[in-house]
């Protein structure tokens, strides 16, 4: 008789985290090649329904200036995202070490105040770009 072999859960869970972010780079760079090759991002819909710049307007753009570390585009194409950006990667990383080795996602009261307060900055940064 075989003994069964037991799988490493955290060794799966790194292996399916690894596989969807090769997929989600390789999206990205598909997103890019495209931007710089003929200038086309992500259309807005909200823009196209109202004419008005939604908090996300501008985040493509942001994100390929970043690439290319030009930081004054980036903060003139989306200010919030260019400002808010270290947030977003340190909560990706730590929801990712979460995923990897507890295998779900660990509630932080910290981290939901401050999603609170940029929800907040969200609406003010949207009224403030739109109207001001």
């Amino acid at each position: 008789m075989r003994k069964a072999e037991h799988t490493n859960p955290v060794r799966a869970r790194l292996l399916k985290y690894l596989c969807f972010a090769g997929l989600a780079a390789v999206v990205f760079s598909g997103l890019a090649a495209i931007y710089f090759r003929f200038g086309y991002g992500i259309p807005c819909a909200f823009r196209a329904a109202t004419g008005l710049l939604c908090p996300g307007c501008g985040v493509t753009r942001a994100t390929f200036a970043l690439l290319r570390l030009d930081f004054r585009a980036a903060f003139e194409y989306n200010a919030l995202y260019a400002l808010l950006l270290p947030w977003l990667v340190f909560l990706a990383v730590i929801y990712s070490k979460d995923y990897i080795l507890l295998g779900k996602f660990k509630r932080r009261r910290y981290v939901d105040i401050a999603c609170y307060v940029f929800a907040g900055f969200l609406l003010i940064f949207s009224i403030i770009r739109n109207f001001i």
